[in-house]
């Protein structure tokens, strides 16, 4: 959904026109949980009232776990991830308790200190760090419940890690998914590059209730040694361009008897 001013904390201040990009952050946690585009100038969001007003103050363009999230953090080639702290799987709670008192200290005395520094960001058309305020749905609640989640899921064994031989086997069951039951994958979507084959079919098609799907944690630790691998197999046809060095999946051999024979599952 986009941000409302009502939705608002605290506008920083500083002249911006429609168009500007900025930062969404909750108040008491420094770390962005979404990227949205100004709709109104900042005379506009003074003329309606400032934080808390009424208008529409921010067309968001991507948000924590939204599409491009799952994107980002199923990307085969990705760095590990580390969530930013407070940020949890059903929303974003703050990481201390003087998100109110920071913000108005910021608004007195570091106002155009912050201002300064949003204004070198905008000209290299970087992210304006400055919004502070947007509520998270049950954040009242959120601290509360991540504590008791917290305190139930110290008491249990940490799940086991996966072998590298158990993560090959994973993702070989989802590639065999992939291609014998998704439908999406027809000739006209060929060549597929390697990385977006694994986003939007692989990593969907693990079986339920596994862990994520981690091509370094497996003997293959590279996407091109996997299609590498298929090829070998005869399940798909792969090529490298010789010029970007990239693999991609060039045909699907349905008639191949682990093709034509998987056992469908579940899907996470």
């Amino acid at each position: 959904a986009d941000l409302m001013l009502p939705g608002v904390g605290r506008v920083p201040p500083i002249d911006f026109g429609r168009g500007r990009l900025f930062a969404v952050v909750v108040p008491g946690n420094p770390a962005p949980i979404a990227i949205g585009e100004a709709e109104m100038s900042s005379a506009e969001v003074r003329d309606a009232g400032g934080a808390g007003g009424k208008g529409r103050f921010l067309r968001i363009l991507t948000s924590y776990r939204d599409a491009l999230w799952d994107y980002a953090a199923s990307h085969a080639s990705r760095p590990p991830l580390v969530p930013n702290e407070g940020f949890l799987e059903k929303g974003v709670v703050p990481i201390g308790g003087d998100a109110g008192e920071s913000d108005e200290s910021d608004d007195e005395s570091g106002g155009d200190e912050e201002a300064a520094a949003s204004d070198v960001e905008s000209d290299d058309d970087a992210v304006n760090k400055a919004v502070a305020g947007l509520t998270i749905d049950g954040g009242d609640d959120g601290d509360a419940e991540g504590a008791e989640e917290g305190a139930e899921e110290g008491t249990e064994t940490p799940p086991r890690q996966l072998t590298s031989a158990e993560m090959d086997a994973l993702i070989e069951s989802a590639v065999l998914q992939a291609l014998s039951r998704d439908r999406t994958i027809d000739d006209k979507s060929l060549p597929m590059l390697g990385t977006a084959f694994w986003a939007r079919h692989v990593n969907p098609s693990r079986p339920a209730g596994t862990t994520p799907l981690d091509i370094k944690r497996s003997t293959y630790k590279k996407m091109s040694a996997l299609l590498k691998h298929v090829h070998k197999m005869g399940w798909a046809t792969c090529k490298e361009d010789k010029r970007t060095k990239e693999t991609a999946v060039t045909g699907i051999v349905r008639s191949h008897p682990d093709v034509r024979g998987h056992t469908p599952h579940g899907t996470a």
